[in-house]
């Protein structure tokens, strides 16, 4: 069916074969064939929401809370090079591999587990080419999925093909508009939340250091993974709580009070950023601080900053008294 449509398009558009660059979609495999045979020369690529959608729905809901790291890093090897993908799935099993080990865990659960770590290599392993969205500056089709979905409030409930027709030519208008400004030179402004955008460079600076050596495969999983928590949850990076959260300015992570205490080395636990201070979370705001704290939160930060530093001393062997301002 996929070919039979790929052909009536190139008869109206003939040029369109050797101008496409690149196509994604969902993982398919009849729409992956397509695609190869019809854009010989271009990039197939899938989409990751939709890998992480599949992911989810084959993580059984029976599995704790406790066990989601294992998701998380499951939903990260996506953004590794394709070359690299089986060594992140390795990852995951070695993760298992030490549930294993533990000791009181279900056996009903661990086998679920396992089923997982198989289900990951048994099907997307030989994707690697297709899956990985490392470096990919458009990683998944949501733009395609938000434009159906915008053709299909357009039309109404009960639509008739000159409804479709006038809600079509209205986009391909604004389609138009935008084209013709991006010509010019000008900006085409998109309206996207900040948290995307901020989350966006977070990975682009992530892959970045995993190209130069910084991470290796383990470190850049439990990375990425850490960015996806921030980005879009507000719990502790390194044990996944969601008490007394504490900002750190030098990172793009959260920590516990609890974790806190057992940081030896002043550094991020997650991507070992050097760490001179932080913030209590209720002071955050959502906000990343790169900057001073302002004059007007001086008073309430120390406050706040004096009662942590004297709870953790109670119940810690580490000096936190050199937390700097």
């Amino acid at each position: 069916m996929y070919n039979a449509i790929w052909d009536k398009v190139f008869e109206i558009v003939p040029n369109l074969r050797r101008n496409v660059l690149s196509v994604m979609g969902d993982f398919e495999k009849s729409h992956i064939n397509s695609g190869r045979e019809k854009f010989p020369t271009a990039t197939i690529s899938g989409c990751e929401f939709h890998y992480k959608q599949a992911l989810a729905k084959s993580w059984n809901e029976n599995i704790p809370m406790e066990f989601e790291y294992i998701l998380e890093r499951a939903y990260a090897v996506a953004h590794l090079p394709p070359e690299k993908v089986g060594e992140g799935f390795m990852h995951i099993t070695s993760l298992l591999d030490n549930v294993a080990n533990g000791n009181g865990v279900n056996p009903a659960i661990l086998q679920k587990l396992q089923d997982f770590a198989a289900y990951l290599k048994r099907y997307w392993l030989p994707l690697a080419e297709v899956l990985s969205v490392f470096q990919k500056t458009v990683r998944s089709n949501n733009t395609c999925e938000n434009f159906h979905l915008y053709a299909a409030k357009k039309m109404g409930i009960r639509s008739n093909v000159y409804r479709m027709l006038d809600g079509m030519g209205a986009q391909m208008d604004k389609t138009a508009a935008n084209y013709e400004m991006a010509e010019r030179g000008l900006i085409v402004t998109v309206q996207r939340p900040a948290r995307l955008v901020e989350a966006d460079l977070a990975i682009q600076r992530t892959e970045n250091e995993f190209l130069l050596g910084r991470y290796d495969v383990e470190e850049y999983l439990t990375h990425i993974a850490g960015l996806r928590r921030y980005h879009f949850a507000r719990v502790c990076n390194v044990c996944y709580s969601k008490e007394h959260l504490h900002k750190l300015p030098t990172c793009p992570h959260r920590i516990c009070n609890n974790c806190l205490r057992n940081l030896i080395k002043r550094e991020c636990p997650n991507c070992r950023t050097p760490i001179t201070t932080y913030l209590p979370e209720h002071m955050m705001g959502g906000e990343v601080w790169s900057q001073n704290i302002p004059a007007q939160l001086q008073h309430e930060f120390y406050k706040h900053l004096l009662r942590d530093i004297e709870e953790m001393d109670s119940n810690s062997d580490i000096d936190l008294s050199d937390i700097n301002d």
